[in-house]
């Protein structure tokens, strides 16, 4: 817990009351940490790992929306609104979080400024990521879905298969393919079995 106060300096972000309420939990891989339409106790700080915030649209498809890093939070927007769970949220890989149960931000830090302050600048950052993508998907083509994602990324996209991946960029799996055999033509990506590298600048 004190390795992460340190690391990301939470002393100059909340005070020191609110850091002594907040608790440490850690999700394996592939882990739900929220769930469409449940309940949700709390906010989540994540201080270790990657997680992925997807839409399940009507049609039963996944639409991946936001990947998170440290030092992102959720639970926010769902506290602000008083609302059920909006979206799932699932750890990419073994993540550790920092939790603060809504009981107590309502008891205790409800005019907290500091609190407020941050919790503001979180969620206008993560609306303009969310906004970002959602643009990319409905005005882009396959071809520039792919290299928005390996930007994303840092220059590497993950995967289990291509067809989970299709369904995360929306993109068919005809499409998917094609795109990728001729980047990989270009010399411009690397295709691993479980990833795809970007090798050189893409345009």
């Amino acid at each position: 817990m004190n390795r992460y106060i340190l690391k990301y300096d939470l002393e100059s972000i909340f005070s020191k009351k609110f850091i002594e309420n907040l608790s440490l939990k850690s999700y394996p891989k592939g882990k739900y940490i929220l769930e469409t339409g449940k309940r949700i106790t709390g906010i989540y700080f994540l201080v270790d790992g990657e997680v992925e915030v997807v839409y399940n649209l009507y049609t039963g498809v996944q639409c991946s929306l936001n990947i998170l890093q440290p030092f992102s939070c959720f639970g926010d927007i769902e506290y602000v609104q008083n609302s059920e769970i909006i979206f799932d949220v699932i750890a990419k890989e073994s993540v550790k979080l920092l939790y603060i149960s809504y009981d107590i931000l309502e008891r205790e830090f409800s005019e907290d400024i500091k609190f407020w302050k941050f919790l503001a600048q979180q969620t206008t950052e993560k609306l303009l990521k969310t906004n970002k993508h959602l643009f990319f998907q409905a005005n882009f083509n396959a071809r520039d879905l792919i290299i928005n994602s390996l930007i994303e990324n840092r220059g590497v996209i993950h995967f289990k298969s291509l067809e989970e991946l299709s369904k995360k960029l929306n993109i068919s799996y005809r499409n998917l393919t094609r795109v990728i055999s001729e980047l990989e033509r270009r010399k411009q990506i690397l295709r691993e079995k479980n990833k795809i590298i970007k090798l050189e600048e893409i345009i």
